[in-house]
């Protein structure tokens, strides 16, 4: 399985990320690739906020177990709509220049990685505590879902 702790499945979804361009066709979903980049730097911003705050809502016993379980265990199916704050079309990050954004996706994702150790326990908004082992699959699975997305 994939982590973000694993230096090569680091490098392999890093390869795949500097295969994105603007113009990259997307497979399902609404987000273009621009979008796409934004959505997954607030996504990391986001995760490293959570537990630092309480929660708007807790995690429900369905999200903690059988949801949280799958999220990191089996690819993640098209079509869930994510969280507004993360979803550029509902109150996320809009896209600006494309290597801008490329660069605050990979610093987001370098952040999030330093914090890791630090992240034991700390909130998902839907899967409740999770380890940093948990973290780190959750995040290379969020990345790899939507590079499969664009076809990379």
């Amino acid at each position: 399985m994939g982590s973000l702790m694993n230096a090569e499945d680091l490098g392999s979804l890093d390869a795949r990320l500097s295969r994105l361009t603007p113009a990259s066709a997307r497979r399902w979903g609404r987000m273009t690739s621009s979008q796409m980049i934004c959505h997954l730097t607030d996504a990391f911003v986001g995760s490293l906020a959570y537990g630092r705050d309480k929660p708007a809502r807790p995690a429900t016993l369905f999200g903690k177990t059988l949801m949280k379980w799958w999220a990191l265990n089996l690819p993640w199916p098209h079509g869930i709509r994510t969280a507004a704050s993360a979803d550029q079309e509902r109150g996320g990050t809009p896209p600006t220049v494309f290597e801008n954004d490329m660069a605050r996706l990979r610093s987001a994702i370098d952040q999030f990685r330093a914090e890791l150790p630090a992240m034991a326990g700390r909130s998902h908004y839907f899967f409740g505590p999770l380890s940093p082992e948990e973290w780190a699959r959750w995040g290379y699975q969020h990345i790899n879902h939507h590079l499969k997305q664009f076809g990379l």
